[in-house]
């Protein structure tokens, strides 16, 4: 009953504050809240006072106790300040009175007159837990957070049982940086309260700041299972998905969870913009931060995250007013006046149906478009952003000037030499405060830009020293970095660090150090890709990499960086790779060779397979399928594939041609321009390797210790052999048993047929994606081939049940089905299985796949997207599989239509069953598929008609078939083409990755 009557309130103080990350354009980075400014602050627990000594007389002071409780509990707290304070007079020594009057004062707002009267309770009652929790309330709200805890700590050793203590315990000691200790506060908070929902709330935006995401994303999902309406809960599971794991689709899931439960969001409208943004969704995005703005018409971010989607939509006047809208509210935000300025940029005359700002007005160099647009944007914010009270911004826009005269001067010949003169000048400025101590990646973008300049110019030596300076920045960085997604994103960011020095070793000429130092760079981008580490890279030496050439192999090497663009050559015959020289129109050095063109052609390759995936109807797909052969061309005279052919002799005496790409290269299909090359061997079959590395491990039947060491990304053991006991067969040596001839190599196929597969859509309900209809004759035909076949048919392909499956010692793994690359996270690509499962690379490279020798993945697009260039190293399916231990992969760059996938599939297992190798067969079936005629294709529809009707008995798998080829054979009639699939869209994005 005492009890009862003196059961405190809960108060709960959200202060929920959101920080600005200083973003770097374009375009910024969010705004994150932080949790020492996430102070969902103090909770007060049940108040329970005991009596001090025996049952004493209802006097005076007893009674205006009473009175002051009554007075408390409806709310009159000035009148039960006034009570407790008589009965206190009249009674000194009364502890009680002197607790209840903090807290009447803290509901007063009275913090230091409550610890005041919280010290005198402790000083008549040294066992007081609940007094010395509520000053720790009280210290900790006023900033005192040392006396809070301490405070906190001594209700705890008097009350071990004390969750609340512990919960905001953990409060203060994230205010204080003590994220480690917080955490444990919140765990014994959570030990003796299992369902204190916001002690796991707490704990995950703790967890979040110190990189622990998955750990945060569980404490989240914890909360919320404990209190489903929890939009604050909701919201941060959000941006960890969206800003650390690059889980998009699944933030803008709990974005608008947070927005169902609050409808009034502001900053989840905002931040699932954010998302949708990194999607490429540019109007979802838009009309995600229209409603913030509605909702708060002064939110200066969303405006600028609108202008920056309406930029990538190329709506730049719509964007300028974006951002003035923004500069309005804010105007020494340098990230508006950056991007703004890139986008006036864009333009060539201002056509806008705004008014102008009245900024603009009082400057009307801001209504100017083109170059003097940017310049006068840069400029103006120039004004707001000081370099004393503004460093950052002061800096960024000075860098954000030097590089519009940059890149005006690789346009215009005209003005190239005074343009980079003036460059040089604001990149240097830029670096006055964007220092290394400061903005040490901010640094590090002008360094890399710096460089670029300083190479075109011949000055090397000043060109290395900023090397130098850059790379023990970045060593630093990343040694004093705690989090390991955080290191790997510095590695592979700033990777063209390493790259340089690829770059100036050949300029050098010393090609053979260039080589070993490109596949040392390679396989390390490669490990923090797929393993998240570095501790463990292969460096193989020029004479290792050599033993890929035994048996008339040649390997080209492609090395991209941001100054460069090598192609080494190594030929069986030399004790050296070549370097093929670069045609000098790029700059007065020819340093860049045909940098430029290979980044603008692949800007617009990416352009435009992101609007026909995005938009098919036929007049839109004309852009870039119909132009293919074209493109194709181009890309040809930019990499020199002749000039290429002609060191090698057109491949004559070659019997495989190795081709190992670097970045964007992967993921484009450069083995048809080899054979679309006129007088390309007939007998030189071509492959791919992700790096030397890669060709070494499946060379290698029984390594040895110094082969062991070849093995990246962190084998304990080696990869299996994929073809013979014994390993693979050296090239030049006795070919192998073939794998599908009589007594071949392996004799079981574990077959993924069409799985009926759903995918989220953009208002998060789930669609199917599109049936392959010839995928069903495809798997029942090549499983035919194997005396064991393990087959799953539609709705049976699971994440559990294929994982399982794979681990069962296959040899042939056939999947016809859907793959997509994952651009922001590779190790997130995936393969689509049944229902919403599905397999990603991740899940793959946990996997012990050494007794596959081959992966096919038939109709999947597994490489080409409409995403940024990528910077570093591309890791998609095919690596993850080879990383596994799988002797060959073949795989598709694009979708490929299902006819003509299920002709390429079917012949390349025809070939193999006739005795040819992998490349053989690999290089025969594109070749066929290219030149194909209707006659030839009626012939072959006809011969796998009367295969199956010289069956003894049809069961309902023939009669499938047979129909399947006579409908082929007789459609034939209706195509106007005499080759059907010469096309390139249907025969090069065919790929075959190994040996």
């Amino acid at each position: 009953m005492w009890r009862k009557l003196w059961r405190w309130l809960k108060q709960i103080y959200h202060s929920l504050q959101q920080r600005f990350q200083k973003p770097e354009p374009p375009p910024p980075p969010r705004l994150i809240p932080d949790i020492e400014r996430e102070t969902k602050f103090m909770q007060t627990p049940v108040v329970e006072v005991e009596e001090t000594g025996e049952v004493q007389e209802k006097d005076e002071a007893e009674e205006l106790y009473q009175r002051g409780k009554e007075q408390f509990y409806r709310g009159n707290f000035t009148d039960a300040l006034a009570s407790w304070n008589e009965a206190i007079r009249l009674k000194r020594d009364y502890p009680d009175a002197y607790y209840l009057r903090g807290v009447a004062q803290g509901q007063l707002g009275q913090k230091e007159d409550a610890i005041a009267s919280f010290n005198e309770a402790i000083h008549f009652k040294r066992d007081f837990p609940d007094a010395y929790y509520n000053r720790g309330v009280a210290q900790g709200q006023l900033g005192q957070n040392k006396d809070a805890i301490a405070s906190f700590n001594e209700a705890i050793c008097l009350k071990p049982n004390f969750p609340d203590a512990y919960y905001n315990r953990g409060v203060v000691q994230g205010q204080l940086g003590q994220k480690e200790d917080a955490i444990a506060s919140f765990n014994e908070a959570i030990c003796l309260k299992p369902n204190f929902s916001d002690a796991y709330y707490l704990r995950g935006l703790t967890q979040s700041q110190l990189g622990q995401y998955e750990d945060a994303i569980a404490s989240f999902n914890e909360a919320i299972r404990l209190k489903p309406d929890f939009p604050d809960a909701y919201f941060h599971r959000g941006i960890v998905l969206c800003d650390h794991l690059k889980q998009y689709e699944d933030a803008i899931a709990s974005f608008n969870e947070a927005i169902r439960f609050k409808s009034d969001f502001d900053t989840a409208y905002c931040n699932r913009g954010v998302a949708q943004r990194n999607l490429g969704q540019y109007e979802d995005a838009i009309a995600s931060f229209n409603e913030a703005i509605r909702l708060k018409p002064d939110f200066s971010y969303a405006y600028f995250k609108r202008g920056v989607a309406q930029s990538k939509l190329r709506q730049y006047e719509d964007a300028i007013a974006s951002f003035d809208s923004g500069l309005t509210l804010k105007r020494d935000a340098w990230q508006d006046w950056g991007n703004r300025g890139d986008a006036a940029g864009m333009l060539h005359r201002r056509n806008s149906p705004y008014l102008p700002s009245a900024f603009a007005i009082l400057n009307p160099d801001l209504n100017e478009r083109g170059f003097k647009g940017a310049m006068a944007s840069y400029e103006e914010g120039l004004k707001y952003c000081p370099k004393d009270t503004h460093p950052e911004g002061w800096g960024m826009l000075h860098f954000d000037i030097a590089n519009a005269y940059y890149n005006r001067s690789r346009k215009n010949p005209k003005t190239r030499y005074q343009d980079r003169q003036t460059a040089h000048t604001h990149y240097n400025l830029a670096l006055e405060t964007l220092t290394e101590t400061a903005y040490p990646e901010a640094h590090l973008k002008v360094l890399r830009r710096l460089i670029r300049l300083l190479l075109g110019w011949n000055q090397t030596e000043q060109a290395q020293e900023l090397k130098r300076r850059g790379t023990d920045v970045l060593r630093r960085l990343v040694e004093e970095c705690t989090s390991p997604r955080k290191q790997r994103k510095l590695t592979l960011e700033f990777a063209d660090f390493n790259q340089l020095t690829v770059d100036l070793w050949v300029q050098q000429g010393d090609v053979v150090q260039a080589l070993e130092v490109a596949e040392a760079g390679k396989n390390a981008c490669l490990s923090w890709l797929l393993d998240g580490r570095g501790d463990a890279v292969a460096e193989p030496s020029w004479q290792q990499i050599r033993k890929l050439l035994q048996g008339q192999t040649a390997v080209v090497y492609w090395h991209l960086s941001p100054y460069a663009l090598t192609t080494f050559i190594l030929k069986p015959d030399e004790d050296e790779p070549r370097v093929l020289r670069q045609s000098r129109f790029q700059d007065q050095s020819g340093y860049l060779g045909n940098l430029q063109e290979l980044e603008t052609w692949i800007e617009e390759w990416n352009q435009a397979y992101s609007r026909d995936k995005g938009n098919k109807t036929s007049a839109q797909s004309a852009s870039w399928r119909k132009s293919l052969p074209q493109q194709l061309d181009r890309l040809s005279e930019i990499l020199q594939i002749s000039a290429i052919l002609e060191e090698l002799n057109h491949c004559q005496g070659y019997h495989r041609l190795i081709l190992i790409p670097h970045k964007d290269l992967h993921r484009l299909p450069l083995h048809a321009l080899f054979l679309n090359q006129d007088g390309f061997a007939e007998s030189c079959a071509i492959t791919y390797l992700p790096s030397a590395v890669f060709g070494l491990s499946l060379l290698d039947a029984a390594p040895s210790p110094e082969a062991q060491s070849l093995l990246s990304m962190g084998h304990e053991e080696p990869p299996q052999p994929p073809l013979a006991k014994g390993g693979l067969f050296s090239i030049g040596e006795e070919p192998p048993q073939p794998p599908l001839a009589k007594g071949g190599l392996f004799s079981s196929i574990l077959s993924i047929e069409n799985p009926k597969s759903l995918i989220k859509d953009r208002d998060g309900s789930h669609k199917p994606l599109a049936p392959l209809p010839a995928a069903d004759i495809e798997s029942e035909m090549i499983s035919r081939l194997f005396p064991t076949s393990t087959r799953f048919a539609e709705t049976e392909a699971t994440t559990p049940a294929v994982k399982t499956a794979l681990e069962q010692g296959h040899h042939v793994l056939h999947f016809t089905g859907h793959g997509y690359y994952e651009f922001a996270d590779p190790v997130a690509s995936a393969l689509f299985l049944s229902g919403d499962d599905v397999l990603t690379v991740q899940d793959i490279i946990q996997l012990n796949l050494s007794s596959y020798h081959l992966i096919y993945l038939s109709a999947c697009e597994t490489a080409v997207t409409g995403n940024p260039t990528i910077t570093s190293e591309y890791v998609g399916l095919t690596s993850g599989f080879l990383r596994s231990g799988v002797g060959s992969v073949l795989s598709t760059l694009w979708q490929v239509q299902s006819d003509a996938s299920t002709l390429f599939a079917l012949y390349f297992y025809q070939q193999l069953q006739q005795g040819h190798s992998y490349p053989v067969a690999f290089t025969a079936t594109q070749k066929w598929l290219k030149s194909v005629t209707k006659a030839d294709l009626s012939q072959w529809y006809q011969q796998q008609i009367e295969k199956l009707e010289q069956q003894p008995e049809l069961s309902d798998g023939d009669i499938r078939c047979l129909n399947y080829f006579e409908g082929c054979r007789n459609g034939l009639a209706i195509i106007k083409e005499n080759t059907p699939f010469s096309d390139p869209y249907h025969w090069s994005p065919f790929t075959l990755y190994g040996l």
